[in-house]
Parts: C-alpha cells; structure tokens; sequence
C-alpha cells in the first residue's frame, strides 16, 4: 500500500505510461520467457523491487537474478 500511494504522489503508475519500456525476462540459456509493459508490472509479477529490474535494464548490474533471470528493456521494432 505504501509503494501505491509513492506511486501515486510521484504522478501515477509507470506502468500505465505511454512512454513506459517494455521488460523482458530472459533465462540463462538466452530465451525470453516474459515480456512485461513496464519495469513496476514486471518487479510486481515477479515479487522483486522494481529497482531490481531497472538495475539489470540499465546495466548496472550484471548478474542474475535470485531466481536465475536477467531483465533487459525490449528492443523497439523498427517502423517501415
């Protein structure tokens, strides 16, 4: 409830945000096994903190996660 009412305060969900990246979880084999619309849906999905995720997204750290995951923003598909 407390991290809703940041949220909130900070000026609504990130995950609700046009401008929000796209998160995907990939194994350790390379494979994407998730994608999620923002860093907030994809720490929520996977009970972590969301400065879990942004730290592996930005490549600040490296390492897998505690339960084996790497996370890294979606690459945008290029429009023709």
């Amino acid at each position: 409830r407390q991290h809703r009412e940041l949220i909130q305060r900070r000026g609504g969900d990130q995950g609700n945000n046009a401008q929000s990246k796209k998160v995907e979880k990939v194994a350790r084999n390379g494979r994407v096994v998730a994608t999620y619309d923002s860093i907030n849906a994809a720490a929520e999905a996977n009970g972590c903190d969301h400065h879990t995720i942004s730290s592996r997204c930005s490549g600040k750290t490296t390492s897998y996660t505690k339960d084996g995951y790497k996370y890294r923003y979606k690459k945008q598909e290029e429009r023709v």
